[in-house]
């Protein structure tokens, strides 16, 4: 008698989009509670870096970010 040999047919595999979906999906929870301390350190400790380049720069009060950004550079001559 010969035996057989059964094997389990292999799942197919998901594509990563969809994979990637359904884990975001299931602990979405968990990924807001990590996006808050994220936003906050955004806010609070990267924009106001900002301010330092402006302190650096012949900026005139118009124009917003990109005026801040656009502006020439003059080093230390806002401190003297």
């Amino acid at each position: 008698m010969s035996t057989q040999v059964i094997t389990k047919a292999r799942k197919a595999k998901k594509p990563f989009g969809k994979r990637a979906t359904q884990f975001i999906w299931k602990y979405r929870w968990l990924h807001l509670f990590a996006l808050l301390p994220i936003v906050y350190f955004i806010i609070f400790k990267y924009v106001p870096l900002l301010g330092l380049v402006a302190a650096f720069k012949n900026f005139k009060g118009f124009g917003g970010m990109a005026g801040i950004l656009s502006a020439p550079n003059i080093g230390f001559k806002n401190f003297e």
